[in-house]
């Protein structure tokens, strides 16, 4: 084995046509890649500056946009950015949505699914939803960052069993469906939950001391809460990102893939 120098990334390519007389790589080095990306066929200007680049004897030079040592910095900012309990336990119910046996779990996983995400699963929501806030400006990660990553981290986590294969029914369709069945509140307390199309207010936030009685909140004065103290995030460092495409709209925009894909460990 050779030991390589922090911090390297593995990427991991399997096109269709080439996996024609091949074992299928076992699901559990799957699900040590962080993220499955579906990449379409480039588009005719994609495929336009292919053609140039490929083709000419313009030579490319290739700048370095950041070190070593400022990747480690920001690997260590993002575990630092804060999760609310309730967004933890959405996360929590969210993989065991995706577990056939588990009673949380909609039909449609009990009927295709063989087996559901892994705990790896779970750390790579987490961990990409909070880069994902800070892409935003935020140090606290929101449901739509968990929504953002969910796909391309469980796709390759989630195994369809004979029905769903037979059926051709895709594991998108299958996480998609299991977003869809979940309420974002869930049944903490303070967040809200919905009921024949309406947001119902629950009885008291898990930050406030004060319960709901005879209709009222007890503590609060004019329709205005208790007093609380302020909170104050951590201080963290700021970085310049580099000026790159992908930093400048989402770090995970959507893709739709059917031909090839890429595997992000």
């Amino acid at each position: 084995s050779h030991k390589l120098e922090e911090p390297f990334c593995v990427l991991a390519t399997q096109n269709p046509l080439e996996m024609d007389g091949t074992y299928r790589l076992p699901e559990a080095q799957l699900d040590r890649f962080l993220f499955k990306l579906l990449m379409k066929f480039p588009k005719e200007e994609d495929i336009l500056e292919i053609l140039r680049r490929t083709t000419s004897d313009t030579a490319i030079r290739i700048e370095r946009v950041i070190d070593a040592a400022t990747i480690k910095s920001m690997r260590q900012l993002v575990r630092r950015v804060l999760v609310a309990e309730h967004l933890e336990r959405y996360i929590i119910r969210l993989i065991r949505a995706t577990h056939p046996d588990d009673p949380v779990a909609p039909e449609m996983t009990k009927r295709y699914v063989e087996l559901g995400a892994s705990i790896r699963g779970m750390q790579a929501i987490t961990l990409t939803a909070k880069i994902k806030a800070l892409l935003d400006g935020r140090y606290n990660v929101a449901f739509a960052d968990v929504r953002a990553v969910t796909l391309p981290a469980l796709r390759h986590r989630v195994l369809l069993n004979f029905e769903g294969e037979g059926e051709d029914i895709q594991t998108d369709e299958i996480i998609t469906h299991v977003l869809e069945s979940l309420e974002e509140g869930g049944k903490e307390e303070g967040w809200k939950e919905r009921k024949e199309g309406k947001e119902v207010e629950r009885a008291a936030s898990p930050f406030l001391d004060a319960e709901r009685k005879n209709g009222r909140m007890e503590g609060w004065k004019d329709g205005r809460p208790p007093t609380l103290p302020l909170f104050h995030p951590p201080t963290l460092p700021v970085f310049q990102l580099p000026n790159l495409p992908i930093f400048q709209s989402s770090i995970f925009p959507t893709f739709h893939v059917s031909r090839f894909t890429l595997h992000v460990l």
